[in-house]
């Protein structure tokens, strides 16, 4: 019995593929990326408190080899799409050993846009 094919789940295309499909490509595909990035680190008060925040681009996308059907070059068609990251994490030492920490990142890749907000506890052994 042959199997169906089954539609995308992305909102942007109406085309089918078959599950199995994967196990037949031979490499994954590889891409190159250029990035420009910026990186601020602050610690004050004796160290009792720190604070870090960071921003990345990706103004450069070139698929170097494995399959192009499979690349997101191949899908839009192009690759002078840019992707960021950026992000800002603020922690308080409360003692030598046990502190805590807030984060908060926001990228966009591959046309989908994340946001993370972390927080948590520091204990070092």
């Amino acid at each position: 019995m042959k199997k169906q094919k089954q539609k995308c789940k992305c909102d942007k295309c109406n085309c089918q593929f078959n599950p199995d499909g994967t196990t037949n490509v031979r490499f994954t595909p590889e891409s190159f990326m250029r990035v420009v990035g910026l990186d601020f680190y602050h610690y004050g008060n004796n160290d009792k408190w720190w604070l870090h925040s960071w921003g990345n681009v990706y103004p450069i996308h070139k698929h170097i080899y494995g399959d192009e059907n499979f690349s997101y070059e191949d899908y839009l068609g192009k690759n002078d799409w840019i992707d960021y990251n950026y992000g800002v994490m603020f922690g308080w030492n409360i003692t030598k050993k046990f502190g805590i920490f807030t984060e908060y990142e926001k990228s966009k890749c591959w046309d989908k846009d994340l946001m993370c907000l972390k927080d948590g506890l520091n204990w070092q052994l």
